[in-house]
């Protein structure tokens, strides 16, 4: 069972008890956290490759595999969803206009590998529901490879790992013609 539901009361837990007919089920408990984070995948499975942009100057912006891979100290955007309240408060089940910035009130963090990343803001996609992106730095001393895992946590309620390509930095000198 899943639900998505304003908890602007502060409750934690309630109790449930199912119905069907006659019979009745024993109470059991249901607990509500303020976040519940989620990253998008490129192929829609929860597993794998992350819906991350690569966000660098002079790069036109797309998705961070491979053959794209981000380099520490460049900026991400991460497509993510339950990332718990935002300020201002937006009415469940409606979009966010265009010309509003909705960010997340919690406290939210983006680890990648066993780094966490630095510059970190969420908010509302304008035009969509339920739908955030995350911005953060990719840390300087953040390990190389093609499949690196990203989580975001939200209230200390972590993600799904999701995973990212990074390569090393481009030195000004490997920038040269020679």
């Amino acid at each position: 069972m899943s639900r998505l539901s304003k908890n602007d009361h502060g409750i934690t837990e309630y109790r449930m008890v199912i119905r069907r007919g006659d019979l009745v089920s024993t109470p059991s408990s249901l607990s509500v956290g303020s976040a519940s984070p989620a990253i998008a995948t490129l192929d829609g499975s929860g597993k794998g490759q992350g819906q991350i942009y690569r966000v660098a100057p002079d790069v036109e912006a797309g998705f961070a595999t491979a053959a794209n891979p981000v380099r520490p100290g460049e900026s991400i955007l991460i497509v993510a969803t339950g990332l718990g309240p935002t300020n201002p408060l937006v009415d469940e089940g409606k979009a966010v206009v265009a010309e509003s910035r909705v960010g997340a009130t919690g406290d939210v963090r983006v680890r990648i590998g066993n780094v966490l990343a630095t510059d970190v803001s969420a908010w509302l996609v304008p035009g969509q529901i339920g739908l955030y992106f995350v911005s953060a730095a990719v840390p300087m001393d953040v390990s190389l490879g093609d499949a690196m895992p990203v989580v975001v946590a939200a209230n200390g309620v972590e993600s799904q790992v999701v995973t990212i390509a990074v390569q090393a930095a481009i030195t000004p000198s490997a920038r040269r013609v020679r």
